[in-house]
């Protein structure tokens, strides 16, 4: 079972073609008054066991969030939703061109994506932090269809090295190009206590 937040111009149809099912499988595992009506933030649950095959993840998927942006589909898949202290926590960005045109996006260095872990609206930990990355400009071109994937692991501990407390974080992940880069994903997790 995914679990999936709900974007701006999103409908329920488009969800569930998405994910390969159907909107009647959405609404049984789902209390849903008005399928008409859906609200942007809305996390409803998906029958999905795997990802559909044009999302390649090296990962056991646990936790997605989606969106699309200008014919490009991000989606944030998280290994897991609970972890316990200190377990690594698996974080990928699918980058999928779903329009039917060739898509060119404009990087302004070697940098392609981040990610940000939050609690509380506080940042604890970005992938780029301390990393050099040549300030170049280029472009990259992917074909209908096309994916890219990028991967990072947290080790559940701050810049300074100091393990996080448990509770509730958010993980957001962005792709840096000029044309995305102001539409991140994002998706909450949970670290236990024990």
């Amino acid at each position: 079972m995914l679990t999936y937040e709900i974007r701006q111009g999103d409908t329920l149809f488009l969800v569930a073609q998405r994910f390969g099912i159907t909107v009647q499988d959405i609404l049984l595992y789902n209390q849903i008054p008005n399928p008409d009506r859906i609200d942007v933030g809305l996390v409803i649950r998906l029958p999905v066991d795997i990802l559909p095959p044009t999302v390649p993840s090296p990962l056991p998927v646990r936790n997605i969030a989606s969106r699309c942006a200008d014919g490009m589909l991000l989606t944030l898949l998280v290994d897991r939703m609970f972890y316990l202290r200190n377990q690594p926590v698996g974080l990928t960005l699918v980058k999928t061109n779903i329009s039917g045109r060739p898509i060119t996006l404009n990087y302004l260095s070697s940098q392609r994506y981040d990610f940000i872990i939050y609690q509380d609206g506080l940042e604890v930990w970005r992938w780029s932090a301390g990393q050099v990355f040549l300030p170049v400009l280029q472009q990259v071109t992917l074909a209908p269809g096309q994916s890219q994937v990028f991967s990072a692991v947290w080790n559940q501990a701050t810049p300074a090295g100091l393990p996080v407390p448990p509770g509730v974080y958010r993980a957001v992940a962005i792709n840096t190009a000029s044309e995305l880069r102001d539409q991140p994903v994002s998706t909450r997790f949970r670290i236990a206590a024990l």
